[in-house]
């Protein structure tokens, strides 16, 4: 599976919460790249099934990343969403995370320009 990843996905353990048929869940985020993440959970959605989910990036959830997702892959112990709306402030916290913790922002952004068909 690690030989088809387009992009760079890093370790970021952080609360959030994931919302499925108007029903929110709170979860961990294991690891996240700027085209989706992974939530660890014991219960999951089906793959395909469309969710939303918020990750508040400080304590007094000024800055939340916010986007809608596809569930991709489950397993044991979580499941893998792709983000299929994301908006640009969040976009750009995604980027910075990811940047921040691979420690290469100029392969994160070939990556962004790459997968978005920009060259």
């Amino acid at each position: 599976m690690k030989g088809k990843r387009r992009f760079t996905r890093v370790e970021f353990p952080i609360e959030g919460q994931y919302e499925f048929i108007g029903e929110k869940f709170p979860v961990k985020i294991r690891d996240i790249s700027v085209r989706g993440l992974f939530i660890e959970v014991l219960n999951t959605p089906v793959v395909g099934a469309e969710i939303s989910i918020e990750i508040p990036l400080s304590e007094n959830q000024s800055t939340i990343i916010r986007a809608e997702a596809r569930i991709i892959r489950n397993c044991s112990d979580g499941f893998a969403v792709e983000f299929t709306k994301i908006d640009i402030d969040s976009f750009a916290h995604v980027k910075n995370i990811v940047a921040y913790h691979f420690g290469d922002t100029e392969k994160v952004v070939k990556e962004i320009s790459e997968g978005a068909g920009i060259h």
